[in-house]
């Protein structure tokens, strides 16, 4: 629906946050932070650039999605539902 473009560069844990999140750097400033999160960062980008979605905010992109989604690989297109954004993965960790 909306036209945020972006790449996933971080995909996993959060020091005091529970669960596993994707780390998205968007094309347009319009994000929380600069891949950092209370001090600690995850990957680099310019400021408002970053921001972390929950597993359950991602849901793939690509033909090759399943049901199960979100199973992601290396290379794979997910799209951000909260932050209506998409991006490619680089890099899980």
């Amino acid at each position: 629906k909306d036209d945020n473009v972006g790449v996933v560069r971080f995909i996993g844990e959060i020091k005091g946050k529970k669960g596993i999140f994707y780390g998205v750097e968007l094309d347009d400033a319009k994000g929380k932070n600069n891949g950092s999160v209370d001090k600690v960062k995850y990957f680099k980008c310019a400021a408002k650039k970053g921001l972390f979605v929950a597993k359950t905010g991602i849901a793939k992109t690509n033909p090759k999605a399943n049901k199960d989604a979100p199973r992601v690989e290396i290379g794979d297109t997910v799209q951000c539902k909260a932050a209506k954004c998409k991006g490619k993965v680089r890099f899980m960790g």
